[in-house]
């Protein structure tokens, strides 16, 4: 919940969250919706 409203105050941001059960999670505010959208991430490369 932290991260999402981070990013719902801070617009211009990406926020990743990584869970204890392996999942990320990258939150972000999309300007059509006017709302924070989470996208869940099976695997993340680097």
């Amino acid at each position: 919940m932290s991260a999402a409203q981070f990013v719902h105050d801070q617009q211009d941001t990406i926020a990743l969250v990584a869970s204890q059960d392996g999942r990320f999670t990258a939150f972000a505010w999309s300007p059509c919706e006017e709302m924070v959208q989470a996208h869940r991430i099976d695997t993340l490369l680097m």
